[in-house]
């Protein structure tokens, strides 16, 4: 991705629940447009593998309240099949994955080590944001992938979005009825294949998302500017359209990082895991529903393998 726990090294008043976290880390992003429950259309996919019927749903792992969580249609197909595939296992302990991040990160470089300069930036805005020194050294002498979703995460805990009320998306809610009425819960990721992939990220791509990060998170005028981005996602979540979603998450990462084919390339890499754990899901001919980040539907690939194509 848990909920009311700490974000990896975001102070316990600031943090997201690890749920928003872990499971946000790709695809699911806050955003704050009024849409209509009325007019919200799902993305959903059923298609054949192996004779076993595959139904796949496209969600947002934290949604506002407001938003209604699934269309009977969708939720008719997961009444009919007891086998619910997601990501990685909310229940996750966040301990274990931020141990997990040092133990298999232990020899790649750290922020002090590739980039001093922005090392200290990083210390002056962790600072201001209220994080204890302690904290501070933890995060500067951190693998750089968990620096960069440190950042990720405050830009994420805007003060004046504090208003708005956000639930578990519709991913969290499935697994928790499916095992309350005795259905199986599958796991399309384990804590080293999410870990193990986020540490595969280049180090100069990362400080270059750091530096970007840093630079947007150093002005709080920026905070405007997010607001329009994540309205357009949800608007697109809500009529139902992955390639949008994927179009807008594909637009941020650009105008952010400066990037171009970033995304692809971390959707791409997490895909190909998830479709290979369906795959073998999919070998005893029984039914199986799968709820991932819509953002995985989306874009050249996503929508092929959605689809049983690729």
């Amino acid at each position: 991705m848990r909920a009311g726990e700490e974000a990896f090294f975001v102070s316990a008043d600031d943090a997201m629940s690890v749920r928003q976290v872990a499971l946000l880390l790709t695809a699911g992003v806050f955003v704050l447009a009024g849409c209509s429950r009325a007019t919200q259309k799902d993305v959903l996919y059923e298609f054949e593998m192996g004779g076993t019927t595959i139904t796949v749903i496209g969600v947002m792992h934290v949604l506002p309240e407001r938003i209604s969580r699934l269309s009977g249609e969708t939720l008719r197909r997961f009444e009919e099949c007891d086998r619910l595939a997601t990501e990685l296992d909310p229940s996750t302990d966040l301990d274990v994955l931020r141990a997990r991040f040092f133990d298999l990160g232990r020899s790649l470089p750290t922020l002090s080590y590739s980039a001093p300069h922005l090392a200290q930036r990083l210390r002056v805005l962790l600072l201001s944001r209220g994080f204890s020194p302690e904290k501070v050294d933890e995060t500067i002498g951190a693998p750089l992938v968990v620096v960069y979703r440190t950042l990720e995460q405050i830009a994420m805990v805007a003060p004046d979005r504090s208003s708005e009320k956000f639930a578990i998306g519709p991913d969290s809610q499935l697994i928790a009825e499916n095992a309350a009425r005795g259905g199986t819960n599958l796991f399309l990721e384990t804590v080293d294949d999410y870990v193990l992939g986020e540490l595969s990220q280049q180090p100069a791509m990362l400080l270059t998302k750091i530096e970007k990060q840093l630079d947007l998170a150093e002005q709080v005028s920026s905070v405007d500017s997010w607001r329009g981005s994540y309205e357009a996602l949800l608007s697109s979540y809500v009529q139902g359209d992955a390639n949008q979603v994927y179009e807008q998450l594909e637009k941020g990462y650009v105008e952010k990082y400066e990037i171009t084919g970033a995304l692809a390339d971390e959707m791409n890499r997490r895909n190909a895991g998830m479709v290979s754990q369906i795959a073998k899901m999919a070998q005893d001919g029984r039914c199986l529903v799968v709820a991932i980040g819509v953002g995985h539907l989306g874009g050249p690939v996503g929508g092929r393998r959605a689809q049983g194509r690729g």
